[in-house]
């Protein structure tokens, strides 16, 4: 099993392909700590092999620079969650065509940043990682403008999917 995966600003995924809004990126910027991005779209395209069908659990975690898990959201009964877990299942190709590719779009919205740094997403299906997607997020400067921006409101809002 082959993965590969993108950071976008939104992904969505239909008729078998990944449809990316603001693809390609790997630093955010914000006027302030904490900081809370509005959406952070990860595009994932899984490619199975010959002997990977069945069922397969992908789980998401966003790491801050020492490797520890941050918060993704705030579910509905107010608990933090560090991952987000998804099943999926696959079949032998029925035309004998040896590679599935399976496109799968996640969307994050209101992630909370405690501070600048490098962080990355880890993509691990089966406990094992397949995918490392690094970024920064760093304090804006008054000379520059952000490719991308934060909004630093500092507030709750949970994110979802």
């Amino acid at each position: 099993m082959k993965v590969r995966a993108f950071l976008a600003d939104s992904v969505q995924s239909a008729e078998g392909k990944l449809f990316a809004l603001g693809a390609g990126w790997n630093r955010l910027t914000a006027g302030g700590f904490p900081a809370r991005h509005d959406r952070v779209g990860i595009g994932i395209l899984v490619t199975v092999e010959s002997g990977d069908e069945g069922e397969h659990n992908l789980e998401l975690t966003l790491l801050d620079q020492n490797g520890l898990p941050v918060t993704l959201f705030v579910d509905a009964a107010g608990t933090q969650q560090f991952s987000i877990n998804a099943t999926f299942e696959t079949q032998p190709s029925p035309d004998g065509f040896a590679d599935v590719v399976v496109p799968l779009a996640l969307n994050i919205n209101g992630i909370a940043f405690p501070a600048p740094g490098t962080y990355a997403f880890s993509i691990r299906i089966g406990g094992d990682e397949r995918e490392h997607l690094p970024f920064r997020v760093d304090l804006t400067s008054g000379d520059q403008a952000p490719a991308t921006s934060v909004v630093a409101d500092g507030g709750g809002g949970a994110g979802y999917l």
